[in-house]
């Protein structure tokens, strides 16, 4: 898998060929919105897997770990239709983003 040599990036563990991905989410090693914003002036849209974390929507505080996780993973195009041709654009894209 082409993102898995990707620097800064680490993406889910193989799962095999019978793993059906709803999502597609890496973590990324530096701050978001840059890479966000790369990826949209190349056409691909990827977004954080959620809006925001389900307890701040609540008013809690003292999620930590979903903080972090929060601020780490990226969603990236995943859909039935996407061509092995878009798959790579997406792939070049986030490479040059974590340069």
């Amino acid at each position: 898998m082409a993102l898995a040599r990707a620097p800064r990036c680490r993406v889910p563990a193989d799962a095999g060929e019978r793993h059906v991905y709803h999502r597609f989410v890496v973590a990324i090693d530096r701050p978001l919105e840059p890479i966000v914003a790369h990826l949209d002036r190349r056409g691909v849209a990827a977004r954080r897997p959620v809006f925001r974390p389900i307890h701040r929507a609540l008013g809690l505080t003292g999620y930590p770990t979903a903080e972090w996780l929060w601020s780490q993973c990226l969603s990236l195009p995943c859909y039935p239709l996407l061509t092995d041709g878009e798959a790579d654009t997406v792939t070049a894209a986030l490479a040059e983003a974590l340069l």
